[in-house]
């Protein structure tokens, strides 16, 4: 049963094949790979935190996909180092997510981490003009990415966050977003005009914040944190 509804998901959402590993030891582009939990024609509500596994350094958004003439909504998990690294995670998700299967991230489809209607984002430590970057040159207008260092259901308290290097370069900021009515707050550095980007930063950060993760955000999260900054 769970493959016929994964072949259906595939049939709907799936993405392409797997590329061939980089070519060069510095290429930074190397895939990552991320679970998508459902598909959807309506926009569908996050999931709770209470209704996933304990991990680390993962997270759940939204990303949109074309099928024909449709767009189809999704729900992800990520992101993955490897294939191997995510499937080893479909066991523990199998119960909620029956349809739960491993593609490769996509740089251009990815949404917002949080309903950016009703999130309030709270500039801690503006960012150098250069941080503030572009959008990738195959995302769709106003896609970037941030590494989440914290989020829980409590307020950061400034005055307790461990100091690292990369609050230097980065814009610095806290956000308090709200989903199925249960209230988060988080702390971001960003932005980076790709996922590669943020997940060396992600990497950088993890010994102060061991569930550091990237992150997509919205245009509306960018826009605000850069106007913070201009004032």
């Amino acid at each position: 049963m769970r493959e016929f509804f994964r072949r259906g998901l595939r049939r709907l959402g799936g993405g392409p094949a797997d590329p061939p590993e980089p070519g060069t030891p510095d290429q930074r582009a190397k895939p990552l790979y991320v679970v998508t939990l459902s598909v959807s024609p309506t926009l569908l509500p996050l999931p709770a935190a209470s209704q996933l596994p304990e991990i680390g350094g993962l997270t759940v958004f939204r990303a949109r996909r074309m099928h024909g003439s449709r767009e189809l909504h999704l729900q992800q998990l990520g992101y993955f180092e490897s294939r191997p690294a995510a499937e080893a995670l479909l066991p523990q998700l199998e119960a909620e997510w029956p349809a739960a299967v491993v593609e490769l991230a996509a740089a251009g489809e990815m949404g917002s981490l949080d309903d950016t209607a009703i999130t309030r984002f709270d500039l801690v430590r503006p960012a150098p003009p250069e941080a503030l970057a572009a959008p990738a040159a195959d995302a769709p207008a106003g896609q970037c990415y941030a590494v989440q260092l914290l989020r829980q259901n409590v307020p950061v308290d400034l005055a307790r966050i461990p100091r690292v290097a990369a609050f230097e370069q980065y814009a610095v900021y806290r956000v308090q977003a709200e989903r199925n009515g249960q209230k988060t707050y988080g702390l971001r550095l960003g932005f980076f005009p790709d996922p590669a980007s943020a997940r060396l930063v992600a990497d950088s950060v993890r010994e102060r914040y061991p569930r550091a993760a990237l992150v997509p955000v919205s245009d509306r999260e960018v826009s605000r944190v850069r106007a913070a900054t201009k004032g």
